[in-house]
């Protein structure tokens, strides 16, 4: 169901954003060997994935989840969605904030999306070089950033700072709540350790390491709370652990760190000091991951922005050892 907004054929400043799911995934059904977890990391989840918005959403960047509710960054419509998941689809939409602009109230290429202890969220307004934060409700609260951010992409946030990775100033930003710079670090384009090519997502794990997806160099990148380097993993391939264009990054309490992939078309899971455990490229009823862009976790649940199937994919953490 399309939005009454004609944006055209609008293309994001992310490359391939809006790749048809044919050209990601080629129909393939095979699925990658995965590893396997212990019954203590299940943590009980069983069951399918299931699948919210796919009638509400014409495309589909970040993710973020608040008990309920998953709110969804829409960059052809320059707009943000809360979907309810007790509600069955085409009746999940909450409210919609945004529209196509530069104003207090409107958005550009939104990608991003965070939301802190609060249930206040935090947008990646990527063409409007700004972070837009919104309450649980809907409405616009500030904007950070502006003059200092050139195209924001990923946005986290942890212990009241905010996180930003800048896809073309390749460097993370560190701001306080009130949107006061703290911190930049990540210095690039470049390829050596600690150098940023293209970022893409960003995550702070709960010891406040900070897990960058460095997509121009098909690694993750970690730093310190306060930017110094810490470690790298991954590299430019089809192995398990390897990557062909990663994009998001999530990672929980239980010191699981999970990478998207979208021309692999699967999302990888690592431990936190970045070996490799297993993966998920499939999830029945749906099957296909296509496209997978924006993550968040939640419990034992992983939320995956499909930007292939204009969906957001509910997944249970035992499914990733099937």
């Amino acid at each position: 169901m399309k939005r009454s907004v004609n944006k055209g054929t609008k293309s994001s400043l992310i490359p391939g954003v809006l790749l048809l799911a044919a050209l990601l995934f080629g129909g393939c059904g095979t699925d990658f060997e995965l590893g396997l977890w212990t019954a203590e990391e299940q943590d009980g989840a069983t069951g399918s994935a299931t699948s919210f918005g796919r009638d509400t959403l014409d495309a589909v960047n970040g993710v973020a989840v608040s008990g309920d509710f998953l709110y969804v960054t829409d960059p052809f419509n320059d707009l943000v969605i809360k979907l309810d998941m007790t509600r069955s689809s085409p009746d999940d939409m909450v409210w919609e904030a945004g529209g196509t602009g530069s104003g207090v109230t409107e958005l550009d290429d939104p990608a991003g999306i965070a939301i802190d202890e609060e249930d206040n969220l935090w947008v990646a307004d990527s063409r409007n070089g700004r972070i837009q934060k919104l309450s649980s409700g809907g409405a616009f609260l500030a904007s950070i950033g502006e003059g200092e951010l050139d195209t924001p992409v990923g946005v986290a946030v942890k212990q009241g700072f905010v996180y930003v990775t800048d896809e073309v100033l390749h460097k993370v930003f560190k701001y306080s709540a009130i949107g006061v710079k703290v911190d930049e670090f990540g210095t690039g384009p470049g390829s050596a350790q600690g150098q940023l090519n293209s970022p893409a997502g960003v995550a702070v794990d709960i010891d406040g390491d900070v897990f960058v997806v460095n997509r121009g160099n098909f690694r993750v990148e970690v730093f310190s709370d306060s930017g110094g380097f810490l470690r790298s993993f991954g590299g430019n391939g089809t192995a398990a652990g390897m990557f062909r264009n990663p994009y998001g990054i999530a990672a929980d309490a239980f010191r699981r760190v999970l990478v998207g992939d979208r021309n692999l078309n699967k999302i990888q899971r690592f431990e936190q000091n970045g070996t490799f455990v297993n993966a998920l490229s499939t999830a029945n009823p749906d099957g296909a991951i296509l496209d997978p862009m924006g993550l968040a976790t939640a419990g034992t649940f992983v939320y995956i922005a499909e930007s292939g199937a204009h969906r957001i994919r509910k997944v249970p953490f035992s499914l990733f050892s099937k």
